[in-house]
């Protein structure tokens, strides 16, 4: 599952959840007592693989062609395996995190051809003041990044 920034997780992870599907139940913070419904081993592989090209969620880098088969990356396939291998374990599962639309080439070689990707969406200004409380950004530059991420999704 592809999410943007700031989404409307709880309600998505329920759906979802009533609909079959294994939902990790993710991380929670002061901002979000709920839970971000984001798997924190996931979060972490995207992580590296943005740090090592320059970024991070909130300021994305540009990935170079073919990033997904460099040395460095490649490094983390067994992680990314063992990942996938224990979310296979239930018939459906889904993995939330917006770096997923920046990551996906590398995801995909661990995953089925026949695998089914959900982008799920919020209202841009919804999700900007989501990402106001959470990391202090402005309102406008919080649409911007919804923007980027949800544009690489589709």
């Amino acid at each position: 599952m592809l999410g943007s920034p700031g989404t409307g997780s709880s309600l998505t992870a329920s759906v979802l959840r009533e609909l079959g599907y294994h939902v990790d139940a993710g991380l929670n913070d002061e901002f979000n007592e709920r839970g971000y419904w984001e798997n924190l081993y996931v979060l972490t592989v995207n992580d590296v693989i943005l740090n090592h090209f320059g970024g991070v969620l909130e300021t994305p880098p540009r990935l170079p062609e073919g990033w997904e088969e460099s040395s460095f990356v490649k490094k983390l396939d067994r992680q990314a395996l063992g990942i996938v291998a224990k979310a296979k374990h239930h018939e459906y599962w889904a993995l939330k995190d917006p770096r997923f639309s920046l990551t996906l080439p590398f995801w995909k070689r661990f995953l089925p051809p026949d695998t089914v990707f959900i982008v799920c969406l919020r209202r841009p200004e919804l999700a900007a003041m989501s990402m106001n409380r959470s990391f202090g950004m402005s309102l406008e530059r919080a649409v911007k990044l919804w923007s980027f991420y949800t544009t690489q999704a589709l």
